[in-house]
């Protein structure tokens, strides 16, 4: 059974339905698959094996009738994605990310972990330094692009 606590938690019932067709309880289980898309009508998921289960149950109409409000979401979700992507192209975000200027694409194939050296307290040492000092490649890292001597 779902929480008590929290009995209009759509995602308690759904689990539990999950547990109890687990348990081959199909009963108990189509009832907890009912409420939970009574409580969420968009609750794909509970849609989706609410019509597996009534499928294996042998009530193809009821199966056939999840299978359609499954599909009709579906289609819901793919135009409302079509439809935000529509927009972002038209209106671009205000401020775009910046490319990596080319001193950091330099120096991103060059970092070590420190995992990686022969005496780790020895990189910790030279990590220690390198944050103090201007580290040409913006990380707090272990960095080897700038020369310690």
């Amino acid at each position: 059974m779902p929480d008590p606590a929290n009995p209009d938690d759509p995602i308690g019932w759904y689990t539990a339905a999950i547990d109890y067709n687990y348990k081959q309880d199909y009963a108990n289980a189509l009832r907890c698959y009912q409420k939970a898309t009574e409580l969420n009508p968009d609750f794909i998921d509970a849609w989706g094996k609410m019509g597996l289960l009534l499928v294996k149950l042998g009530r193809f109409e009821e199966a056939h009738a999840c299978d359609a409000r499954v599909r009709e979401l579906n289609q819901r979700i793919t135009n409302e994605v079509r439809r935000l992507a529509e927009a972002a192209e038209k209106n671009p975000p205000a401020v775009a990310p910046l490319p990596p200027s080319q001193s950091r694409k330099k120096h991103l194939g060059r970092r070590r972990s420190i995992s990686g050296l022969s005496r780790p307290w020895a990189g910790l040492h030279e990590w220690k330094i390198r944050k103090r000092l201007d580290n040409p490649c913006g990380t707090l890292s272990l960095c080897t692009c700038r020369d310690l001597s």
